[in-house]
Formats: structure tokens, sequence, C-alpha cells
């Protein structure tokens, strides 16, 4: 996220460790490794939808998974490339990135939760939770941060200027790792994202007076 707090313009108050995340070096490499048929890596951060079927989702998942800490990423997902079908949020190893003919989402079954950008529907285990970000027509616009709490086991999204608040809460079983995760339905449809690293908690503001 931003650098300071000040730029926050509306939406729930964040947590300062989202603004601290600090990337260790042996993360660096961290990228996307499980992808479905339909898609390509580009660079590892980047993938590409290569299928023409409109009617099928593909997927793809982050290489590590997590059990614990504040985790920050970073994700480009053009608006205009969503189509009807397009999702971003986590899961665990086992749930499904790809089946033919048929509609998967992030948070459509029990091991995934996730946000279907184009409807802003906050889904886990195929129902609706809420309509995320909840403001009245408010989306989630083309880049954006998703911040992973494993310690109190939260996911929420937000960009440099504003915070929507808490997606979901009491996610994960403590136990399992959980996976980033996103799917699309759009040919050429082009997602990037980045780990910014863990994030930490400051015990002090983040600017003080001089």
């Amino acid at each position: 996220m931003g650098k300071t707090e000040s730029k926050i313009e509306s939406g729930d108050i964040p947590e300062k460790w989202m603004f601290t995340a600090k990337l260790r070096r042996k993360f660096e490499g961290d990228k996307f490794d499980r992808f479905s048929p339909g898609m390509k890596s580009v660079n590892g951060n980047t993938i590409v939808r290569t299928r023409e079927d409109s009617d099928t989702v593909d997927g793809a998942r982050w290489c590590r998974g997590f059990v614990s800490g504040k985790h920050v990423f970073e994700i480009a997902f053009p608006c205009n490339m969503r189509g009807k079908q397009a999702s971003v949020g986590v899961g665990y190893k086992l749930a499904a990135i790809y089946v033919k003919k048929a509609s998967v989402s992030v948070g459509t079954g029990s091991n995934s939760w996730g946000i279907e950008l184009p409807s802003r529907q906050a889904q886990h285990d195929s129902q609706t939770t809420k309509k995320y970000p909840q403001k009245r027509k408010q989306k989630i616009p083309d880049r954006f941060y998703m911040y992973l709490d494993l310690d109190s086991r939260c996911l929420s999204f937000g960009t440099d200027r504003e915070y929507f608040g808490t997606a979901f809460t009491d996610i994960g079983d403590l136990e399992t790792p959980l996976y980033p995760m996103v799917t699309c339905s759009v040919q050429g449809a082009t997602i990037t994202m980045v780990y910014r690293g863990k994030g930490k908690e400051m015990p002090v503001p983040l600017r003080q007076k001089r």
C-alpha cells in the first residue's frame, strides 16, 4: 500500500502493518507456479489467458502457501479484461483452479475464499457472504492490494488511496497452508501478482514530529 496513512480517503481504518510490509531476499523469487491449461506464464509474476473459450474459467495458484503472519500482495488485473468471470483470493492446495466447461471462481468451493470482481461478490463454499466493496457501485480498480492476515485469519483488499475493509474472517484452519489464487475467462486477460512482503506491527506512529 502507500507509504503513509494520509493517502487514505475513505473506508475502514487500515492496520499499520499494511504500510510496513518488508520483503526478505529469500522470497524475492515468489511467483505463480501452478496453471490451468488455458493459462500461460509470461515472467512468473505475470500470466496471460490464451484459451478462446469464454465458457471455461482458467486459474493460477501462487508458489507458496501461508499458515501464519501478515502478508501483502500487489495485483494488477485490468477491469476491461475481467469479463463476467474473474476472481482473486486464497485457497488450499487442493482448491480447483480449472474445471472443463464449468464456472470456477475462487470461493466457489469450501476450500477457497475469494472476490468475484465483476459482481463484487465475496464468496466461500459456493455462497455469497456479502457485496465487496460494500459501498454502492464501488469496484476494485485495475491495480490493488490483497492483505492476508493469518494471525487474525482475515482477508482484505485496498489501494494506495483507499482501504475496502475486511472481506473475510475466520479463513483457514491454522494448520493447512493457504495459497493466493486468481481466475479469469477472457482471452488475453493479463494478470500480475507481486509479493510485497510480510507486514510488521509498528509500536509507534509511522511518522513522528521532529
